[in-house]
């Protein structure tokens, strides 16, 4: 007998998260309230120590929240190889599924299969249990699989964790209330001897002197949560923004006074997340590239500190919708365009990075300055893409020179065949996070305007913010010089701003991120407002 347990993947959770929630939804129940306790910061500087090693995080999953709000029992087990087996098969002749996490080099359609040096793990659902081949059968909600084998004879390490589930209870009836102001005061208290709030500024006051060097000596330059402790811990303080997302969308379902508002702060949470995970990028690169960008540790206080002063502003939204329900309408509506007409803009000499190579080396690629990029093998032919009424010129690759720029305060100027302009487009997309940054245009009589820009990663199975993918295909990375195809889509987006001062454009500035990319610009022209969704 097969469990049917279906595979849905939440990208705000891990591999080990998705495989929870599966199994609850398997049994008809929840588990958002197992998250309430996610958002946390701890930070005390300590003389003689690292700052990585003075954060302090732990991955939120609470077994007690889950029990107690969806009635759902979960039981942890570390085992023997042959143990954690028996213990799976007794599981499964009750018609119970359970997690187990094995090396990822253990699984099968794994990015990792084989390559036991490595010290990734994963988990994944077992659901059934094919005695012929003494294979477990299994759903794995991260890569969307379903039934797919994994043999006893391939796994490796002294003990295997295991979770069963057991379910002992009625699922309660939400208490938004209650629930929400205890999220609080677990956040509150959670921070030490200071406010959260002042501990996240000492954080980016202290990486100004940060010595680099010594934060990274002796750690293996590996993907967070397996490299040095400052990533690590920036890594799950943005995982734990994503699940806190996930938290307040749940309970924004609930008929209470503020869930139009809380709808709006899941939003704004899963923002926050993309900005702690770009900062995690910084610090990452660096580790790998092996040398400090000139004014890269300022760069990242700047980021840390803007950050800080969101996570107060989430706060103090939260606490207001305990007292009353605010009316919070800061999302608008992606725009679509109808233009006349619109003309192509030539980024080509802008150009400072190379995204796109092929399966076969021998190039330059590095899209994200960790070795992933595009395959070129998936470029379209026509080098004209168009996105609604937008046309854009898509950039020529080889995988030497560079085809698209990544956005560190260049000043572009803009010379177009119609001077007055009343929309700009681009394509771009994130690595290493979601920006969420602002660029200005500069127009000939020293007059500007800011806009917001809001650009969503290449590697999400969705758009953040509802924007229109203009490309997807596939990526790989080079390590070492060996080119390993990875087994997700990447995309580029298509992004449209209106201007709302019809005057000649000097230039544009583009924000200090360099995880923004930008791969195509167009003006447009005659901006037919009847049309135009707000």
């Amino acid at each position: 007998m097969i469990l049917s347990v279906s595979s849905q993947r939440n990208d705000n959770l891990d591999c080990l998260e998705n495989s929870y929630s599966s199994i609850s939804r398997y049994y008809g129940r929840g588990y958002e309230c197992a998250l309430a306790n996610s958002w946390s910061f701890r930070y005390e500087r300590h003389s003689g120590h690292s700052i990585g090693a003075c954060l302090q995080t732990e991955s939120e999953f609470s077994f007690s929240m889950l029990e107690q709000n969806h009635g759902v029992r979960a039981h942890f087990h570390s085992c023997r190889i042959k143990d954690a087996a028996t213990l799976l098969k007794e599981e499964l002749r009750a018609a119970k599924p359970s997690v187990f996490e094995l090396k990822s080099s253990c699984i099968p359609w794994d990015t990792n299969y084989n390559r036991h040096e490595t010290p990734y793990e994963h988990a994944i659902i077992a659901t059934g249990w094919d005695s012929l081949t003494q294979s477990f059968i299994c759903t794995d909600s991260w890569y969307g699989c379903e039934g797919e084998k994994v043999s006893i004879e391939e796994w490796i390490g002294e003990r295997i964790p295991v979770t069963t589930f057991t379910v002992i209870g009625k699922e309660l009836v939400p208490d938004v209330r209650g629930l929400l102001s205890k999220s609080l005061n677990h956040f509150e208290r959670g921070s030490g001897a200071s406010d959260p709030f002042s501990a996240m500024r000492k954080l980016a006051e202290d990486i100004r002197s940060m010595d680099l060097k010594a934060e990274f000596n002796g750690y293996r330059p590996l993907l967070p949560p397996y490299g040095p402790p400052i990533s690590n811990h920036l890594y799950t303080i943005s995982n734990n923004r994503k699940k806190f997302s996930v938290y307040l969308d749940y309970l924004s379902e609930q008929d209470w006074h503020g869930k139009n508002a809380l709808k709006e702060i899941a939003i704004d949470f899963k923002i926050l997340a993309e900005k702690w995970k770009i900062i995690t990028g910084m610090f990452y690169k660096a580790f790998c590239n092996g040398a400090e960008e000139s004014g890269l540790l300022k760069r990242i206080s700047l980021k840390v500190q803007e950050t800080a002063d969101l996570e107060e502003q989430l706060y103090k939204l939260l606490t207001g919708v305990l007292q009353y329900a605010p009316h919070v309408t800061r999302q608008k509506p992606v725009l679509r365009p109808v233009l006349r007409s619109c003309e192509t803009f030539e980024l080509a000499p802008w150009f400072n990075n190379t995204a796109f190579g092929s399966l076969n080396g021998g190039h330059q690629a590095d899209f994200t300055g960790t070795g992933e990029f595009f395959l070129s093998e998936d470029i379209p032919e026509d080098r004209g893409i168009q996105v609604g009424m937008v046309e854009f010129l898509f950039p020529e690759v080889d995988g030497f020179k560079p085809d698209n720029l990544s956005c560190r305060g260049q000043k572009i100027p803009v010379h177009v065949e119609n001077p007055i302009v009343g929309f700009l487009s681009f394509l771009g997309c994130g690595e290493w996070g979601c920006p969420f940054e602002s660029l200005i245009v500069h127009y000939e009589d020293m007059d500007s305007e800011q806009l917001p820009v809001k650009v969503t990663d290449w590697e999400a199975t969705k758009p953040m913010f509802s924007e229109s993918a203009a490309y997807s295909g596939r990526c790989a990375k080079n390590e070492n010089g060996v080119i390993q195809p990875l087994n997700h889509k990447v995309f580029i987006y298509a992004y449209h701003f209106e201007l709302t001062k019809r005057k000649k454009i000097q230039c544009i500035e583009l924000p200090d991120c360099p995880n923004l990319h930008l791969f195509a610009l167009s003006a447009g022209y005659e901006l037919s407002q009847r049309n135009f969704r707000r």
